[in-house]
């Protein structure tokens, strides 16, 4: 079964075009009023937040690293290739 495309009529035409330009008119005024509603916002309720003043610690000094005694030692690779030439294995009296 073929979907038919509707037909509106002349005033439901008319009216959805009204309807088009009224919410693109309505976002046209959001957007221009948002950032200032925004601020406004944030005036208000910036009383009712008290942020929480930094406070400062003591902290001891670290003590000095070297490789000698590093708690962190490199381990040993292991389960790696040995390094190999690339390309096609040079010809040896076995294999020519």
């Amino acid at each position: 079964m073929a979907h038919m495309p509707m037909q509106l009529g002349p005033s439901a035409a008319l009216a959805m075009t009204l309807a088009h330009i009224g919410a693109t008119l309505a976002s046209a005024v959001v957007l221009a009023k948002g950032e200032e509603a925004l601020w406004l916002l944030a005036d208000w309720l910036r009383p009712l937040v008290r942020l929480a003043a930094p406070v400062s610690a003591a902290v001891a000094p670290f003590p000095s690293l070297t490789a000698a005694n590093s708690p962190l030692r490199p381990q040993p690779r292991r389960n790696l290739r040995a390094d190999s030439r690339r390309g096609p294995p040079a010809p040896t009296p076995t294999n020519v």
